[in-house]
């Protein structure tokens, strides 16, 4: 359900491992909330560069289009982490 963080199977030095949730987890809630947020301003339909639509639940995605919201979440871990980072930085 959930993983810690450690890159490359290595714990980091000076840096705690974190209990974040599982990417499909997170990436499938961003989806829904983007759709909803699309929904909220009367879209109900989106499609990819390719033709295939979006507004539908994160589990009938192709995988290509389940990889935008990935990314996303990578994104948003990554962003903690160094914000983390940075905060032990700031606190030596």
């Amino acid at each position: 359900m959930g993983r810690m963080w450690i890159e490359g199977g290595q714990r980091r030095p000076g840096v705690a491992p974190m209990i974040l949730p599982d990417i499909e987890i997170v990436s499938a809630k961003v989806h829904d909330a983007w759709m909803a947020t699309k929904r909220q301003s009367g879209v109900t339909s989106r499609k990819s560069e390719n033709g295939e639509e979006l507004m539908v639940p994160y589990a009938k995605l192709s995988e290509t289009a389940k990889e935008l919201d990935r990314a996303t979440v990578r994104t948003v871990y990554e962003a903690i982490k160094s914000a983390m980072e940075d905060g032990k930085a700031a606190a030596r």
